[in-house]
């Protein structure tokens, strides 16, 4: 990692049963560099292992949030109560473009840590006036029922007025929502000419981005952050 910049965990709270939503101090050189939802970071941890993360907060706030997997060194170290000294690179990556977003449609679709990057996304949404959108959607895929991560800000954003389709491969008897891939939702969702943030697994992304086209949405109204 070329001029890495020296960063500190503040906090790590489960989001789920296999993620982390770890909050982390930066220098003002690289927060000032995080202007789009969607952008991420290299992270050097322990000084050994380095990983990419994309931020989860919204640009603008105090600290940078990440959803973490577990089984990353980084919440393999917190587990153990272990506070690993960090370093991080500049800001990097474009983020999802949002120019001539507000009267749109807006679909979000995510798997797995995925939901980090359309997290920031919404909660920049959010920051605008939310009647000026014709519809929010946010589609989401994981396994089963204890993986769904943030499942309280999924509700707010529901209150709210947004619909909110989660759907798992491994549902169990008791599960009342969506069932099967982010893909057969989007085969029956009802679409008024969206825009489309994807998030996630390259595959599913290419799968996903097929079908929209597919369904008669343009290919220049689906984004992706990389």
């Amino acid at each position: 990692m070329e001029h890495p910049y020296p960063a500190t965990v503040l906090d790590a709270q489960r989001a789920g049963a296999r993620m982390h939503l770890v909050t982390v101090k930066v220098p003002e050189a690289v927060k000032s560099g995080f202007v789009a939802a969607g952008q991420f970071l290299k992270v050097k941890i322990a000084r050994h292992h380095e990983t990419i993360l994309a931020m989860a907060s919204a640009p603008g706030n105090a600290s940078l949030e990440f959803l973490v997997r577990d089984g990353n060194p980084l919440t393999e170290l917190l587990a153990k109560n272990e506070v690993p000294s960090l370093e991080v690179s500049a800001v990097q990556g474009r983020g999802f473009p949002l120019g001539g977003i507000e009267s749109r449609s807006v679909l979000f679709v995510g798997t797995g840590t995925g939901i980090g990057p359309l997290r920031s996304l919404i909660r920049q949404v959010q920051q605008q006036n939310l009647q000026s959108f014709q519809r929010l959607t946010l589609v989401y895929g994981t396994n089963a029922p204890v993986d769904v991560p943030l499942k309280h800000e999924a509700d707010a954003w529901s209150a709210a007025g947004m619909q909110v389709v989660t759907t798992l491969t491994k549902p169990g008897p008791t599960w009342t929502g969506g069932v099967g891939r982010v893909q057969q939702q989007l085969l029956t969702l009802p679409l008024a000419a969206p825009l489309v943030f994807l998030c996630g697994q390259a595959d599913m992304v290419t799968d996903c981005r097929q079908l929209l086209e597919r369904r008669g949405v343009a290919s220049t109204d689906i984004h992706v952050n990389f």
